[in-house]
């Protein structure tokens, strides 16, 4: 511990007293046999011998104390030394650590903006047929699956927007994710990711403008979901398609894509097959740029 330290203030006092208790006994000690010593000498001598006995005794005790403080001082320079040496590695350490965070963070980021841009080309091939207008009510979703602890219950996951090309790119819509329950994974994402397979999907009609309750709980039962879950969606698309996203062999999460139209092309048997290609080698594109972030 550092002299400047308050803390080691009472054991070095305590230390000092000590020290000076023990040289006053070595003094005192030292004189009573130079007496003794000085007797073994004539009268002319014992005078000179006694006070070279304890000069030497005096001498001897200095000698013994100061090589001590001088101990002592090395000590603390040595403590000192490794005080700043555990510092200055400390320091590195930390260094270190927010570097690699940055560079975790900035792969991260770039790795997001590489998905962006796949969207985007995805978004203009996958509907190259459409009309400019009609490629505003086409949305192409990436969904992360997501995995947490819920408080007083065991760890729960979901899905949620990692990237989207559409509208509302920072919707905080999530699809729970319970593969051990009937009915766990909810909407169409969360089945895509339960049956890891390339699903096609029309609802069985669009959604009411009007409030209608029968055409509302036919909407809601064709994509398998509450009327409650339907009513929160920004978005009540009519037709979707998606696969499973694979990431260093793992499902990470799924491909969406949605649209307010029916998209009756899909339908036929080729255009079908065309599509289920297509979704399914952006999904490989998007699982590789996320492995050289990871």
């Amino acid at each position: 511990m550092p002299f400047w330290d308050p803390r080691s203030w009472p054991a070095r006092r305590k230390r000092t007293t000590l020290d000076a208790a023990e040289y006053v006994g070595v003094v005192a000690a030292g004189s009573v046999g130079s007496l003794n010593w000085g007797g073994l000498f004539d009268a002319d001598m014992k005078p000179l011998a006694v006070a070279s006995s304890i000069a030497f005794t005096f001498l001897a005790a200095g000698s013994k104390f100061a090589l001590r403080r001088l101990d002592d001082g090395e000590k603390d320079a040595a403590a000192k030394e490794k005080e700043a040496a555990d510092a200055a590695r400390k320091e590195a350490e930390d260094k270190i650590r927010a570097e690699a965070d940055q560079a975790v963070q900035c792969a991260r980021q770039q790795a997001k903006r590489i998905v962006q841009a796949i969207l985007l080309h995805m978004h203009e091939h996958f509907f190259e047929q459409s009309a400019n207008a009609d490629k505003l009510v086409h949305r192409i979703t990436l969904f992360q699956q997501v995995s947490g602890a819920s408080e007083g219950g065991p760890c729960k996951r979901w899905l949620q927007v990692y990237a989207r090309h559409g509208w509302h790119q920072n919707s905080a819509t999530v699809w729970p994710l319970d593969e051990d329950v009937p009915g766990g994974c909810r909407g169409v994402a969360g089945r895509i990711w339960l049956e890891s397979a390339t699903l096609f999907e029309s609802a069985a009609c669009p959604w009411p403008l009007d409030g209608n309750p029968k055409q509302k709980a036919e909407y809601a039962s064709s994509h398998e979901i509450t009327v409650d879950e339907a009513e929160r969606l920004n978005v009540k698309s009519q037709f979707f398609a998606g696969t499973v996203v694979l990431v260093n062999g793992k499902k990470w999460g799924v491909l969406l894509v949605d649209s307010l139209k029916t998209f009756e092309k899909a339908k036929e048997g080729g255009q079908r097959g065309l599509q289920r290609k297509r979704i399914e080698r952006y999904a490989t594109l998007i699982g590789r740029a996320i492995e050289g972030a990871s």
